[in-house]
C-alpha cells in the first residue's frame, strides 16, 4: 500500500470514529433528557396522588402500561391547568383516583364500534 492509500484509510477511520462518538453523545443526551422528564413526572405524581393511589397506578402500569401512562399525562395536564387543585384535595385519595379511572375506562369503552 502506498502512503496515500494509508492516509485515506486513516482519514476514513477517523471520520467513522467521530461519527460514532457523536452518536454516543447524542444518545447520552437523549437518555439524560428522558431521565429528567421521568424525575419531573414522578415528582408531580407525588404531589397529585397519595401513596395508595400511586401504588394502584403502578399496579395498573404492570398490566396496562399505555393506559397508565395516558392517565399519568392527563393528570399532569389537569394539575398544570389548576383543575385538580379546584376539584380535589391534593394528594388525591385512592377513592378519588378510582373514580377518575372508572370515568376514563367508561369513556374508552363507549368508543367501541358496534355492528349494525
Amino acid at each position: 500500500m502506498s502512503d496515500d492509500e494509508l492516509n485515506k484509510l486513516r482519514q476514513k477511520r477517523m471520520e467513522e470514529l467521530k461519527r460514532q462518538a457523536m452518536r454516543k453523545k447524542q444518545q447520552e443526551l437523549q437518555d439524560q433528557q428522558n431521565q429528567y422528564i421521568e424525575q419531573k413526572k414522578k415528582a408531580i405524581m407525588r404531589i397529585i396522588l397519595s401513596s395508595d393511589a400511586r401504588v394502584r397506578l403502578n399496579n395498573i402500569k404492570m398490566v396496562r402500561k399505555e393506559f397508565a401512562e395516558s392517565v399519568e399525562y392527563q393528570l399532569i395536564q389537569l394539575y398544570q391547568q389548576g383543575v385538580l387543585q379546584q376539584k380535589f384535595n391534593l394528594p388525591m385519595s385512592d377513592e378519588n383516583f378510582k373514580s377518575i379511572l372508572k370515568n376514563t375506562q367508561n369513556k374508552r369503552r363507549d368508543r367501541k364500534i358496534r355492528k349494525l
